[in-house]
């Protein structure tokens, strides 16, 4: 927000931020139901979570750590991009014929 450069830009931002932010976490409580099961539900929803706490503290050292090796952000950005897509394309919804496991 503190290089956005209008007040405007930032508060679009921000709403932006916000509507994902607030629209991911119920939404992946209930796809980790849909995909683990009910009684698998609290192990699933506690090692999400730290997969994404580990990720989003590595995340930033990792590209501050790369943009200074190479003097650029680029690399870091189209690495983080690249890791995105991967993930993009990992997610699934269970078949019609899958049950979660139970």
């Amino acid at each position: 927000l503190a290089v956005a450069g209008t007040p405007w830009l930032a508060a679009v931002y921000a709403a932006l931020a916000g509507f994902g932010v607030g629209a991911f976490s119920p939404l992946q409580g209930m796809y980790a139901r849909d995909v683990f099961g009910a009684t698998s539900l609290g192990t699933a929803m506690g090692l999400l979570s730290l997969v994404f706490l580990a990720v989003g503290a590595a995340g930033p050292a990792t590209a501050g750590v790369v943009a200074t090796a190479t003097g650029s952000r680029a690399i870091a950005v189209a690495g983080g991009a690249v890791i995105a897509g991967v993930a993009a394309l990992l997610i699934r919804s269970p078949s019609r014929g899958d049950a979660p496991v139970e």
